[in-house]
């Protein structure tokens, strides 16, 4: 049964305005196929090789076409309007035997043919009509809208149709049909029929393209964000791992975390020697900045992460070496603003084989569809400063200290009396963060509210609060003195400070107080209460 093309070719030209300015994203596998497929249905009247996402197609005679593959996502607006199309080209071919006039066929469509045509020519495709379709009044009905031309094509003029006649090949016909629909301005020499044929041919390309463009992933919105560097700071526990991955979409995210042996080949990736059989050859691998940016060309359709974790634990500047120069971006899509020539002809190579992407003179820039996010601690003894050109290239963000939501648990410590008392892990932070402030020291070196985990908290207080906390505190916060305003004042050494947390006033006398002020009811939990509970479970009445 013929389908009505006046609706399809409505739905068409909706879906081809619905999906202007998506992009159509292939594989690296789905690339290599269609070229294959292209070349076993055109060859030896065309040679093609692959360039990038597109094909680029040589005649015999020199002559040069470029098909992009985003062709293929206007064969996909329009799939159900080329495939009725199809279903009248074996009813047009009978008619042409039947009609036995090329001069005919050469005036189809025709608007208003059943008025403008000789009575002849009328009679014979009339008597064609009712021979093909003797049980159907909406076959012959849509058979002969097709042949007056207006149900697929537009109109030039009111006497004058766009597109081709059916005098010529079918998909030379229905293609004329398509880039009407499609608005191009220049299909390179009409070979947009090339596509559409491989896709009515080959059942490769038929999959590819329906397993690809009828997917949601495939049609791609642009992603709308654009390519930054961003630093997330602040004292150790204020969440600055748990904020970037809110933010990124793990599927799509390089890590890496830099230590104080981070170099630039480690980042950016080198020749390393790998086992072939029983001889040693050795191979370009990868760093995580590599991968990303790979990763990123290849999907243009989405955004991508490379995160770096404590980025200050090594000499940042140094590892990233020549290409911090491309941190630079450009404010309206986020690409580097410059671009550099890579030095390493290895990578060079590899980017080329893993992204089918060729350096122009081996320069390279970053995508504007690739953020790189990093933490930092200035806080801590070990780090590297960060030098101010490289620092430039970055927005920084600070995470505050918020303990609205943190990990719930109590400590359990000596009171001012040697008892031992409960406290809940906001309060006991809370309280030593005034005391911190009111002596001047920097909020990054704070207690942030994710210092410890509710496991930490939970499973063994006192080697979280002598070999965590204590630690912290002693070694690295007031190491340069003032531990008498959180400690105990007699105490001198970490040792004693271990040893007075059993059953000793381990604290200041300013700690508790400020404590008292947060937990005026708190409870005590000493050896008589104990005993005086235990007494009361065990009562039978």
């Amino acid at each position: 049964m013929l389908k009505d093309l006046n609706n399809l070719k409505k739905e068409a030209e909706t879906n081809i305005d619905k999906n202007f300015g998506k992009e159509l994203t292939f594989t690296k596998e789905n690339r290599l196929s269609l070229i294959k497929e292209y070349n076993n249905y055109f060859s030896p009247k065309w040679s093609a090789q692959l360039i990038d996402s597109s094909i680029c197609i040589q005649s015999k005679d020199n002559l040069i076409a470029y098909l992009p593959f985003q062709w293929f996502g206007i064969i996909h607006s329009c799939n159900d309007f080329i495939n009725a199309l199809f279903e009248y080209v074996p009813h047009v071919d009978l008619l042409k035997d039947h009609v036995n006039s090329e001069e005919l066929i050469r005036d189809l469509p025709k608007i208003d043919w059943t008025s403008s045509l000789s009575v002849e020519n009328k009679e014979k495709i009339n008597n064609f009509i009712d021979h093909t379709f003797p049980d159907s009044q909406s076959d012959k009905d849509n058979f002969s809208a097709f042949l007056n031309g207006t149900s697929w094509l537009d109109k030039k003029n009111e006497n004058e149709l766009t597109g081709k006649k059916l005098i010529r090949q079918p998909v030379d016909y229905i293609s004329s049909a398509i880039l009407i629909k499609s608005k191009l301005i220049n299909d390179s020499s009409g070979k947009i029929s090339q596509f559409i044929d491989l896709y009515i041919n080959s059942k490769v390309v038929k999959n590819i393209i329906e397993e690809l463009c009828f997917s949601d992933v495939a049609l791609s919105e642009p992603t709308g964000k654009k390519g930054d560097n961003i630093i997330y700071y602040g004292a150790p526990g204020t969440g600055k791992s748990h904020t970037i991955d809110k933010e990124v979409e793990e599927e799509n995210t390089v890590r890496t975390v830099f230590h104080a042996e981070t170099t630039n080949s480690d980042f950016m990736g080198c020749l390393k020697p790998v086992m072939d059989c029983e001889t040693i050859k050795y191979e370009f691998r990868p760093g995580p900045f590599t991968n990303a940016v790979i990763n990123a060309i290849k999907d243009p359709g989405n955004h991508y992460w490379l995160v770096i974790e404590e980025i200050n634990r090594a000499p940042a500047a140094a590892v990233f070496g020549e290409i911090f120069q491309l941190l630079d971006r450009e404010p309206d899509t986020g690409k580097s603003r410059y671009s550099i020539t890579l030095s390493d002809i290895d990578m060079q190579t590899y980017i080329k084989n893993n992204s089918e992407i060729t350096l122009e003179n081996g320069k390279l820039q970053l995508p504007g569809n690739l953020t790189l996010l990093a933490t930092m601690n200035s806080s801590d003894q070990a780090v590297m400063p960060l030098d101010t050109a490289f620092k430039r290239r970055w927005q920084f963000r600070y995470i505050p200290l918020d303990f609205d939501l943190c990990p719930i648990g109590d400590l359990q410590f000596p009171d001012a009396n040697g008892t031992t008392m409960e406290v809940s892990w906001k309060n006991f932070a809370v309280t030593i963060n005034a005391i911190l402030t009111e002596q001047g020291i920097p909020e990054d070196r704070h207690f942030g509210p994710f210092f410890l985990s509710e496991n930490e908290i939970s499973d063994n207080k006192k080697e979280t609060m002598t070999g965590k906390l204590f630690m912290y505190l002693w070694d690295d916060v007031l190491r340069h003195g003032m531990k008498e305003t959180v400690f105990n004042s007699d105490i001198k050494t970490y040792g004693q400070l271990i040893r007075y947390f059993d059953d000793k006033k381990t604290f200041s006398d300013d700690f508790y107080q400020k404590l008292e002020l947060l937990t005026p009811h708190q409870a005590e939990v000493s050896e008589e209460t104990e005993t005086h509970d235990y007494e009361k479970s065990s009562d039978p009445s």
